[in-house]
């Protein structure tokens, strides 16, 4: 396909030029000419040859070299419809030979050639010896050994990871078992070979965790014994440089051992292997050498995982792994490995709390009692090097936010303790550290100081995590814990903790009222304070005391309403609610007399605040807000809401829309994303509550246009509410409208929807087209072909045509001709 004498010289001169353009100092009007030439070389047919011609000049640089290696690369990948079928095997048999020419390096250079040969072998169906040939042809000299090992990574990345397969779905997933599936024995094989090799350990480790993947054969049954790859594997967790691939292979092989009985000869041989490795942890830990100790933890885990059921039927047998386990879950100072044991603590919770398996849940209690320990100490939040605790994680919001989410995992390890050793024992650990908290530094507090606080709080959340677990009827610890919960310090981690902790226990106090008013007075004081989150759990907790402990609080109804009215303006949005739904619980208990008089003096005030509200917004985002809200609360056939108000509170919606309308005529949307949002959602309520006045309103074609406007956004979130509204729209262009409260729809909103999508079709059809195609973010696709198919569903002729002049119009090569085919053929069936 290629020459190699001065005539192809003198052909690839011009892209030499161009690549010394870009790489040399001159100006960036020049370089903008050179990138856009090869830009233009890349595209052409003549790069089929020109980049064979540089990767075969002997004195081409090595920056040519690659620069045609990728483009042969995006030749293939992009471009193959450019060559007749016929001259595959011509394209084949040259990149074999390159690859050769190439097989010992640079090794940027023999990659893209792999990736070149896989992305040909995936879409030249009829080559069906790729292994044989590509093996055969680079010889079994072990020098070759770096550049087959690389191919048989690369190979099942891109049949599975490939970004431009133009196969069918049925083409594709029988190459992929004639690729993978077929040849995944021989693969094993070879990689069994190399792994006795110490130079490709990591090479050949890394491509069996890739190959058991992505096929279905199994390290354990390779011929002629699995054993050959244990030690290889073993050896390779002895490397620095292949510790990690080896640690997944060896995974890999404990979730094939899951079968324990068919597998227990391959068991018998690992478990020592993995056993020898617990010194590392300890090694590990203090040479803080977190790869190795996360690689060692996951390897203790994930064995004890897979052989769980195992260690249930011989608990002293295995006894040492579950204590492995433990130790790398008590070592992790940083708790960068912990996390990696929680699965395994959950299996051995589902199996010891089974009739059989009560032998082993005493024999691993003292197990489990120190897990306890362990996690709240885990729970604990980091202690700063300074005085200044005002910035825990030193503004590493993920990290926080990493933190938090690991505390609630940590708290499902707790209730897994609590089912196996039982809760009273469990709570009295969260008891007995805040006792010896108390004890130490009780005496040191101050207004100002609390000594070691972290260790009062974790307790506290402790406590909380194992709530769902503890009867309504224990009395063992809860008596002596409660009155502890509102003599906490005044730390505003310790006072979120303690406030979220009695909400926790509300059915419990429910039970026990002589403990109600302390625990009461202590949340209602607590929405005084000056932290934001601690007022936002107080508003929580009060909901849960209000909804568990209605009965004992009907009394106090009248000093309720008092303290509802002087806090409601004061709390956040969610906060309101979940007060709100607090003494509406309380309020619905009353007796039948006082209910009028009750509601009405609790909602006479609220009404007056939302009129407020909605006549004094100041902005059309909060105007949008509380339009949506009195939307939703108050619409046609709501539960009391007579005809005269929902006619009413649709008048109002109208007024807001038509608001909203003109502002989006005066301003561009990208101003307005923010806005652009809650006008959709609010016409998605609307479209639910009011859909026959909506769709015969005179602003239908207004709301319509607006909705083609937004679609020129990039933004997820507008996006979103957009076309979520547009497919609601839709389907009340059809018999089944998207509303359960919908039976049958009636022929004049067909055909109002139908007659508007007539008009507007075709450019709603172009917006979402290249939207999906340039501007759309990922996660907008499956709303946009909603869309998509709810036109073609409509009105599939002129949905089809409306689509074939969209694509006609794009820029040439955007889409190539089979994919233009294969999108008209999809609609027009």
């Amino acid at each position: 396909m290629a020459s190699n004498g001065s005539a192809a010289r003198q052909a690839f001169a011009p892209v030499l030029a161009a690549l010394a353009t870009l790489s040399s100092h001159e100006a960036r009007s020049q370089k903008s000419q050179a990138h856009e030439y090869l830009g233009t070389f890349q595209k052409s047919p003549e790069a089929w040859t020109t980049t064979h011609s540089i990767l075969l000049d002997t004195d081409a640089s090595l920056e040519a070299k690659l620069f045609a290696a990728t483009t042969l690369k995006g030749k293939i990948t992009y471009d193959i419809d450019q060559l007749p079928r016929e001259s595959l095997l011509a394209l084949r048999d040259s990149l074999l030979s390159l690859l050769t020419s190439y097989r010992s390096g640079p090794r940027p250079i023999r990659t893209q050639l792999c990736v070149c040969l896989a992305d040909l072998a995936i879409h030249m169906l009829e080559w069906k010896d790729v292994l044989q040939l590509v093996g055969s042809t680079l010889g079994s000299d072990p020098e070759n050994g770096d550049c087959i090992l690389e191919f048989l990574k690369v190979l099942p990345e891109e049949v599975t990871e490939g970004r431009k397969i133009t196969l069918t779905e049925e083409e594709l997933s029988t190459r992929t078992k004639e690729l993978l599936e077929d040849n995944s024995s021989q693969v094993l094989r070879i990689l069994t070979s190399y792994s006795q090799s110490s130079g490709m350990l990591k090479s050949s480790t890394l491509i069996f965790r890739k190959t058991t993947d992505e096929t279905n054969i199994s390290i354990c049954c390779i011929e002629p014994s699995p054993y050959r790859v244990h030690n290889g594997l073993a050896t390779a967790l002895s490397s620095d440089s292949s510790f990690d691939a080896a640690v997944e292979c060896f995974c890999v092989i404990f979730r094939e051992t899951r079968e324990v009985n068919e597998y227990l000869d391959v068991i018998q041989t690992l478990y020592p292997r993995i056993i020898a490795l617990r010194p590392r942890i300890a090694h590990a830990a203090e040479s803080e050498d977190l790869d190795t100790y996360k690689g060692v933890t996951r390897l203790f885990a994930e064995a004890g995982e897979a052989w769980v059921v195992l260690i249930a039927r011989m608990p002293q047998q295995f006894r040492e792994l579950v204590e492995g386990v433990l130790e790398c879950a008590a070592r992790d100072r940083d708790r960068e490995a912990v996390s990696l044991t929680f699965n395994f603590w959950g299996e051995m919770r589902t199996y010891l709390t089974l009739e059989k398996y009560i032998e082993a849940r005493m024999q691993f209690a003292d197990i489990f009692a120190q897990l306890v320990d362990i996690m709240i100490k885990h729970l604990e939040f980091p202690t700063p090097d300074g005085e200044d605790e005002s910035d825990l994680f030193e503004g590493d919001r993920e990290q926080e936010e990493k933190f938090r989410e690991f505390r609630h995992q940590m708290g499902d390890v707790l209730k897994d303790c609590c089912e196996v050793i039982g809760v009273t024992e469990c709570l009295g650990k969260s008891f007995h550290a805040i006792q010896a908290w108390i004890s130490k530094y009780g005496s040191q507090a101050t207004n100002t100081k609390i000594p070691h606080w972290q260790e009062m709080e974790a307790p506290l959340f402790s406590m909380r995590a194992m709530g769902r677990m503890v009867d309504k009827e224990e009395s063992i610890i809860l008596p002596q814990l409660m009155p502890l919960l509102v003599q906490v310090p005044n730390h505003e981690k310790v006072h979120f903790a303690s406030i979220m902790a009695l909400g926790r226990y509300t059915e419990w106090t429910s039970k026990h009222p002589d403990f109600l008013e302390p625990q009461f007075d202590f949340i209602i004081a607590s929405f005084r304070s000056n932290s934001k989150e601690v007022v936002r759990a107080a508003a929580l907790s009060l909901r849960y005391f209000c909804q568990d402990c209605k009965m004992l609080l009907r009394d106090h109804s009248l000093q309720l309403q008092n303290f509802y009215e002087s806090v409601l303006d004061g709390l956040p949005s969610a906060s309101q609610e979940e007060v709100t739904e607090g003494v509406a619980s309380v309020v619905g208990v009353q007796p039948i007399d006082k209910t009028y008089d009750m509601l009405k003096l609790y909602c006479e005030p609220l009404m007056k605040r939302l009129m407020s509200k909605a006549n004094n917004a100041k902005d059309e985002k909060g105007k949008l807000a509380v339009a949506d809200a009195i939307v939703r609360e108050f619409s046609e056939g709501a539960e009391s809401v007579d005809a005269g108000t929902s006619n009413a509170i649709y008048q109002f919606f109208e007024q807001q829309a038509l608001s909203m309308l003109r502002v989006l005529n005066e301003v561009p949307p990208d101003d307005l994303p923010d806005v652009i949002e809650d006008f959709f959602r609010l016409l998605i309520d609307a479209l639910l509550y009011y859909p026959y006045k909506l769709i015969s309103s005179s602003l239908f074609s207004p709301i319509f246009s607006a909705s083609l406007t937004a679609l020129t956004l990039q933004q997820h979130e507008p996006l979103t509410a957009t076309l979520h509204f547009l497919r609601d729209l839709l389907g009340y262009g059809g018999s089944n409208p998207p509303s359960s409260n919908i039976t049958e729809n009636p022929p004049e909103v067909q055909e109002a929807v139908r007659k508007l999508i007539l008009s507007e079709g075709e450019t709603l059809v172009q917006r979402v087209l290249t939207g999906m195609m340039f501007s759309f973010p990922k996660d907008c696709f499956p709303d946009a072909s909603g869309v998509l198919l709810a036109v073609v569903e409509l009105l599939p002729e002129q949905a089809s045509g409306w689509v074939a002049r969209t694509v006609q119009m794009l820029p040439a090569g955007t889409i190539k001709q089979g994919e233009i085919d294969r999108l008209m053929s999809s609609i027009n069936q």
